[in-house]
């Protein structure tokens, strides 16, 4: 595959959103966040929010490596499923 065709499969790969969802109900509906995530008066800064998510799948994207690199740590944590 080709790097734009790899770049759709993972954004059209549904697994994270569906944990994504669960846990921004949860930390919305529990106010778990800081105070500025619930002010209706601020407009949101779609800039924040895109870095945020670019962030955390960096993060998740290190973590796959990372755990691809060492073979124990692939046993326990990524070959069962």
């Amino acid at each position: 595959r080709s790097f734009w065709g790899d770049m759709v499969h993972h954004f059209s790969n549904p697994g994270a959103f569906i944990l994504m969802l669960p846990y921004l109900c949860l930390t919305w509906m529990l106010r778990l966040m800081p105070e500025s995530y619930y002010d209706y008066d601020s407009p949101v800064n779609w800039g924040n929010v895109l870095l945020q998510l670019l962030s955390v799948d960096l993060l998740t994207y290190t973590n796959h490596i990372v755990e691809h690199s060492f073979s124990s740590l692939y046993k326990v944590s990524h070959k069962p499923h």
